[in-house]
C-alpha cells in the first residue's frame, strides 16, 4: 500500500479508503456556515427587535402611570389614549436618564452574547470537523501500518535477503515511502496555500463577508452605535501585540536620517564601553572609525533602501487606518484599553469609564482628593527622609544614591482602568503608571531586597503557576489523601493591593524579616527597611482624570513592592489556615489574591470555615468556589471519583488571541508561541485524552491567528520528533504511552516562573561586602561596572530595532564587528545581538496618560512633569 494523489479534491490513502481533502472541507464548512449564519442571524434580530420592544413598553409604563401629578381620571384617560395608539400633544414626557442607561447596557450586553454564541458555536463546528478529520486519518494510518507489516512478514518470510545500493528491499521501500509522504505533504500545503488565498480575494471582495460574526478573535465593543468601519475593526482584532511592519519607511527622509544616527550612536558607544572594560583600555582609534563606517554604511542601506510596492502599500494602509481610529476614538469620546487578563482589545465609552471609577473610588473610600498638584511636596517630603535616614547613618551612600529621585526625570503617577469583560457587567481593575514616580527607585530597592526572603521561606505554602499546583496534588493524591468525597476550593481577596491596611502592613512586614532574616537585611535595619515602606505607601500621589488624588489605604496597583507587601500581610493573614490545614494533611497554597486548598470535611463546613474567614479582618473579603471541579490560575482540577484530572483551563469569553503571523515581531517569536502553549498542555494534562483536546484547540487557535498549516505542522513535529513515524502526515502522538513518556521529561523540568524563583533566592544569598556608610561618590560608578562585568563577562550586548526588512541585520552586526576588530585578539568575546520591538497596537492607539494639566501655582514651588 502506498500514498498517491488520486485527484485534485481527494487523497488516496488505499485502494479502498479516501479522504476528504481540507479543501473539500473547508469548501462544504464555508456553505454550511454561510445558510446557519443567515437563519441565526435572522432568529437573533428578531429576538433582539422583540426585546427591545418589550423593553421600551415596560419603560414607558411605568413612567406613565408613577407621575406624581397625574390624577387617578387623568390616568384613566391617559389608558384609554394608550389603547387607541394615541397621544395628545400636550402630553410632554421626557424619559429617565437612569433608566435609558439599563435599556442602553441591556441591548449592548444581548448583542455581545449575540456575537459570542455565534462565535463559540462556529469554534466548536470547526474543532468537531477536526476532530473527525484525524480519526479518519489516524485510522487509515493503523490499517496502512497494520497492512505494510503483514506484507513486510510474508515477503521475508523464507526468502533469501537481496540489497540494493546497501539497502534491503524492505529498507528501499520504505524510504520510497517517506519520501513521497513528503511529497503529499507539500502538495497538500500548497493547495491549502491557495485556496486560502482565493478566499482571502472572495472576502477582500464581498462586503457580506466582512459583516459576518467570524470564529477567530474580535475586538469588543460596549457601544450601541458602532463608528468604525469593516477594515478598521479588522485592524482593531489583530490584538494589542500586533505591530505594523516596515513603520519607519513611510517617514520622511530627515526623519530616517536622524533615526538612523541615532541606532548608531547608540551601538557605537555600547561597543566602545564594553570593549574598554574587556580590555582595560580604549580600542584603537583606527578601528573604531573602520567599525563606525561599515556599520554606517550598512545601516543606512538597510533604512533607505525602498521596500518593494506591496509592502509599501500595505504599510501605508495600514498606517492611515491607525490615523483614522486615532481620530475616532478622541472626537467620540471613546476608550480603547486591554481587557484584564482575558486579552484582547475593548472599546467603551469613555462616560462608562468614568462612572465606574467613580464607583471604584466610593466603593473601596482608599482615595482623598487633593486640591492642588502634589508633586512638588511629595519630592521634598521623600528627600528630606532619605537625607534623614543618609545623615544618621541608617542608608550607605551606594543605597542612598540609588534611591534618590532626580528632579528632572520625575513625574507624577497616573491611574487608568481596564476592564473586565470575563465578568458581569464588565468591571474595571485599577493600574497605576509609577515608572517615573519619586517613589519609584525605593519600592524597587524594597522589592528587590526582601521579595526573595518571601520566595524562600514560604515556597511551601506558595503556588508558582499551574504545574506547580499539579505536582502538589499528584504528591497529594499519592500519599492516598486524595479521595472520592474530596472537595477542591479556590477563592480570591477583593481588590488586595487597594486594600491593604498600610500601618498594619508595614508592622506585619517587620515581623517577617525579624522571623526569618534576623535585625539587618543586606546590612539595612528592618527599622529602616519599615522608614522606607513607610514613604513608598503613604507619599504615594497620582492623577485621574484631571484630579489629585493621595492613597490613604493599600498600595499602588503598578509599584513593585506593593505585590512583596501584599504576600508578607497575606502570609500572616492565613496562618490560621495553614495550621489548620497541615493538622488534616490537606493542602494549601496562594498565587497572590488566589487560594487553592483540599478539603476532605463536608461542604457545610468549609462554607462555613469561609464565612468565619471573611470576618477575620474588615479589609479581606473572599468570593469562593467549591466543588469537586474548579479553576485555579489557568488550571481546571478535578476528582473524578478519587482520580485526579486536570487540564488547561480557558476562561469562556477568553479570545484566541497570540501574537498574528503577520505581525512585524522577530521570527523566533513564534515558534516559542507555538511551543510555550504546548509545552504547558503536555504538563497541564493528566489524561492523552486532555492533551488532545488542548492540541486541537492550541492549533485553531493558530489558524484563527493566520499562522499557516504548513508552518503549525513543522512546530508540532520539532516537539514530537522522537515520537513521530516517519510515515504518518499528521503530527500527533499515537498512543498514551508515548504520551506519559513526554510528559515525564517535561514535568522533571523546571518551569519558567520556578526558574525565575530560583534565580531570586540564589542571588539574594550570594555574600556580599558590607558597603562603607562614609565614602565618597566617585568610587560608586566602579562598583557598578565591576558588578556588572562580573554578569557578563566576555560579552558585549547591542541592540537595534527590529523591522522587517531588517531580517539580516543580526547577521550583519556579527560580520561587521569581527572585520572592524579582528586584529584586537578578541576572539573569546561573544557579541550579542538584541532587538528592540517597533510600537505595538498598544502603545500606538491606547492612550493612557492623562491630558496636560495647569501650571501649579506659586505657592508650589517650580513646575514639574506631571506625566
Amino acid at each position: 500500500m502506498y500514498y498517491g494523489i488520486e485527484s485534485t479534491s481527494t487523497i488516496r490513502i488505499t485502494d479502498t479508503y479516501t479522504i476528504t481533502s481540507l479543501e473539500i472541507m473547508d469548501i462544504e464548512l464555508k456553505k454550511y456556515v454561510r445558510v446557519q449564519q443567515h437563519h441565526l442571524l435572522k432568529r437573533m434580530d428578531d429576538q433582539l427587535n422583540r426585546c427591545k420592544n418589550d423593553i421600551r413598553d415596560q419603560h414607558l409604563h411605568r413612567q406613565l402611570f408613577t407621575y406624581p401629578l397625574l390624577t387617578n381620571s387623568q390616568r384613566t384617560t391617559l389608558e384609554q389614549h394608550i389603547h387607541q395608539r394615541k397621544l395628545s400633544s400636550s402630553w410632554k414626557l421626557r424619559k429617565s436618564e437612569h433608566t435609558s442607561c439599563i435599556v442602553d447596557r441591556t441591548l449592548v450586553d444581548v448583542r455581545i452574547q449575540r456575537r459570542n454564541i455565534i462565535k463559540r458555536g462556529k469554534r466548536s463546528l470547526l474543532n468537531l470537523y477536526y476532530v473527525a478529520y484525524e480519526y479518519k486519518m489516524n485510522d487509515c494510518e493503523q490499517q496502512y501500518q497494520q497492512l505494510f507489516n503483514e506484507f513486510e512478514i510474508g515477503f521475508t518470510a523464507g526468502t533469501v535477503t537481496s540489497e540494493i545500493d546497501g539497502l534491503s528491499f524492505i529498507d528501499a521501500i520504505k524510504a520510497y515511502i517517506i519520501h513521497y509522504t513528503k511529497r503529499i505533504l507539500y502538495d497538500i500545503y500548497q493547495k491549502i496555500k491557495h485556496f486560502r488565498e482565493i478566499l482571502n480575494q472572495r472576502y477582500q471582495r464581498s462586503s457580506s463577508a466582512k459583516k459576518m460574526v467570524g470564529a477567530s478573535p474580535e475586538v469588543t465593543i460596549e457601544l450601541l452605535s458602532n463608528p468604525f468601519k469593516p477594515e478598521e475593526l479588522e485592524y482593531l482584532s489583530l490584538g494589542e501585540s500586533y505591530i505594523r511592519p516596515n513603520q519607519s519607511i513611510l517617514r520622511p527622509e530627515k526623519h530616517r536620517e536622524s533615526q538612523l544616527q541615532k541606532e548608531m550612536k547608540d551601538i557605537k558607544d555600547k561597543i566602545k564601553k564594553q570593549l574598554t572594560n574587556y580590555c582595560r583600555r580604549e580600542p584603537p582609534k583606527a578601528m573604531m572609525i573602520k567599525y563606525s563606517e561599515l556599520l554606517e554604511n550598512r545601516l543606512r542601506q538597510r533604512f533607505m533602501t525602498p521596500i518593494s510596492f506591496a509592502d509599501h502599500i500595505r504599510a501605508q494602509r495600514e498606517f492611515t487606518l491607525v490615523k483614522s481610529i486615532r481620530r475616532k476614538l478622541l472626537s467620540k469620546q471613546l476608550i480603547l484599553r486591554v481587557c484584564d487578563k482575558s486579552g484582547g482589545l475593548h472599546i467603551g465609552a469613555k462616560s462608562n469609564y468614568e462612572t465606574k471609577a467613580a464607583q471604584y473610588h466610593e466603593d473601596t473610600k482608599a482615595y482623598v482628593e487633593l486640591t492642588c498638584n502634589p508633586l512638588m511636596e511629595i519630592f521634598t517630603n521623600v528627600t528630606n527622609a532619605l537625607n534623614a535616614l543618609k545623615n544618621s547613618k541608617q542608608l550607605s551612600v551606594k543605597e542612598y544614591n540609588r534611591m534618590m529621585p532626580k528632579v528632572d526625570s520625575v513625574k507624577l503617577s497616573y491611574m487608568y482602568f481596564n476592564p473586565k469583560p470575563h465578568k458581569e457587567g464588565t468591571p474595571v481593575r485599577p493600574i497605576m503608571n509609577t515608572i517615573a514616580a519619586v517613589t519609584r527607585e525605593i519600592s524597587t530597592f524594597l522589592d528587590e531586597s526582601i521579595r526573595p526572603i518571601y520566595d524562600e521561606h514560604n515556597r511551601v505554602n506558595t503556588f508558582v503557576d499551574g504545574a506547580n499546583l499539579i505536582s502538589r496534588l499528584q504528591t497529594y493524591a499519592a500519599h492516598g489523601h486524595l479521595k472520592s468525597s474530596t472537595f477542591f476550593c479556590a477563592f480570591d481577596i477583593n481588590n488586595l493591593y487597594t486594600m491593604l491596611p498600610q500601618d498594619e502592613s508595614i508592622r506585619i512586614l517587620g515581623d517577617f524579616i525579624r522571623r526569618y532574616v534576623g535585625e539587618r537585611v543586606k546590612y539595612v535595619s528592618v527599622t529602616t527597611i519599615q522608614k522606607l515602606a513607610e514613604i513608598v505607601l503613604k507619599e504615594n500621589v497620582f492623577v485621574h482624570n484631571n484630579k489629585f488624588y493621595r492613597q490613604i489605604v493599600g498600595g499602588a496597583m503598578g509599584s513593585p513592592f506593593t505585590l512583596t507587601l501584599a504576600n508578607i500581610f497575606m502570609w500572616d493573614w492565613e496562618k490560621r489556615w495553614i495550621r489548620r490545614q497541615n493538622s488534616k494533611n490537606e493542602i494549601y497554597g496562594r498565587y497572590i489574591d488566589d487560594v487553592f486548598f483540599t478539603s476532605n470535611e463536608s461542604i457545610e463546613i468549609v462554607e462555613q470555615l469561609l464565612q468565619d474567614a471573611n470576618t477575620w479582618h474588615p479589609n479581606i473579603k473572599l468570593e469562593y468556589n467549591i466543588g469537586s471541579s474548579v479553576p485555579f490560575l489557568d488550571v481546571l482540577v478535578s476528582n473524578q471519583q478519587g482520580h485526579l484530572h486536570t487540564c488547561v483551563y480557558h476562561k469562556p469569553s477568553a479570545e484566541p488571541d497570540v501574537v498574528p503571523f503577520i505581525s512585524d515581531h522577530p521570527r523566533y517569536t513564534f515558534p516559542n508561541i507555538i511551543q510555550t502553549a504546548l509545552v504547558r498542555a503536555i504538563r497541564y494534562s493528566s489524561t492523552f485524552e486532555a492533551f488532545n483536546n488542548e492540541r486541537r484547540t492550541i492549533r485553531l487557535m493558530l489558524l484563527y491567528n493566520g499562522y499557516p498549516s504548513a508552518y503549525i505542522d513543522k512546530q508540532f513535529r520539532n516537539i514530537f520528533n522522537n515520537y513521530l513515524s516517519p510515515y504518518t502526515i499528521l503530527p500527533f502522538l499515537k498512543n498514551e504511552e508515548d504520551f506519559f513518556r513526554l510528559r515525564d521529561e517535561y514535568m522533571k523540568k523546571p518551569t519558567p516562573q520556578h526558574s525565575q524563583v530560583e534565580a531570586r533566592i540564589a542571588q539574594f544569598n550570594e555574600p556580599t561586602e558590607e558597603p562603607p556608610i562614609e565614602t565618597t561618590t566617585p568610587m560608586i560608578p566602579m562598583i557598578k561596572a565591576k558588578s556588572k562585568k562580573s554578569k557578563l563577562q566576555d560579552a558585549i550586548i547591542i541592540h537595534y530595532t527590529h523591522e522587517q526588512r531588517f531580517a539580516t541585520m543580526k547577521k550583519d552586526n556579527h560580520e561587521i564587528f569581527r572585520g572592524a576588530f579582528k586584529c584586537l585578539g578578541i576572539e573569546a568575546l561573544r557579541l550579542i545581538v538584541g532587538h528592540r520591538n517597533s510600537p505595538n497596537s498598544a502603545r500606538e492607539l491606547i492612550r493612557k496618560r492623562p491630558n496636560p494639566l495647569k501650571p501649579p501655582t506659586e505657592q508650589q514651588g517650580p513646575r514639574l512633569s506631571n506625566a
